[in-house]
């Protein structure tokens, strides 16, 4: 069940909808930065109406698992997504062909991960399928490098988003948004450090300058939402 209600799925469909249709990237990136804009003033207006309230709300997890190929990279561009609002992501080592990611958050911002991760993982994967490799470039290095330059750029376009919406965010009397919102990173922090007490981040294996630079620049034309939210949940598990 949708964490998101009805008449804001509408308008962001519909805004996705224009954004499939747009002619050029201006007009898509502005229709699906528009989208993803309503995403988060939902996220931050419900932990505001929470807070009035008195509501219980608490955060929680999901444990994903992501395939090969590439999947050192896609969980890469999952955790970026999930730092960027406001949740943490963190992964295992690959074994098997495969790598677990942990999605900690608040619902809401759980599910707005799930719906950005379906549509910027199929982007990612078309973006690199395009991209010409140079003549004196590792082609495997090339492509990995390239892979996690989107994946952060993706994480740094959604973070200015996210800043945004909490900046325009209007609180109701006596609150402040930005120590609600402290306090539900706090709360996602002690989850995380309770289930995870020493978190030691996987290291990365040397990148190409160039295939990292050009995966940036591919995450500054993505649409941050294009495929339709009806499938969101299902491509968590490519």
């Amino acid at each position: 069940m949708s964490t998101i209600p009805d008449n804001i799925l509408r308008k962001v469909r519909a805004l996705l909808a224009k954004a499939e249709a747009a002619s050029t990237d201006a007009e898509r990136l502005a229709y699906t930065a528009k989208a993803d804009q309503w995403m988060a003033r939902h996220s931050i207006d419900a932990a505001l109406l929470n807070e009035q309230h008195g509501t219980t709300d608490a955060p929680t997890f999901k444990r994903v698992r992501v395939t090969n190929p590439r999947a050192l990279a896609k969980a890469e561009l999952l955790m970026a997504i999930a730092d960027a609002v406001r949740c943490k992501g963190l992964r295992d080592r690959l074994r098997n062909g495969a790598v677990h990611v942990s999605v900690y958050g608040y619902p809401t911002d759980i599910e707005r991960v799930e719906i950005l991760y379906t549509s910027l993982l199929l982007q990612m994967a078309n973006g690199l399928e395009t991209t010409e490799v140079p003549r004196w470039a590792d082609t495997r290095t090339f492509r990995r490098s390239w892979l996690y330059g989107f994946a952060l750029q993706v994480g740094q376009r959604l973070t200015d988003i996210q800043k945004t919406a909490e900046h325009d965010t209007t609180p109701t009397e006596g609150q402040s948004t930005a120590l609600v919102l402290r306090d539900r990173s706090k709360a996602v922090e002690d989850l995380v450090n309770g289930q995870v007490p020493k978190i030691n981040k996987p290291k990365v294996a040397p990148l190409d300058p160039d295939g990292y630079e050009a995966g940036q620049d591919a995450a500054d034309h993505a649409d941050l939402g294009q495929t339709r939210m009806d499938s969101g949940r299902r491509a968590l598990n490519p």
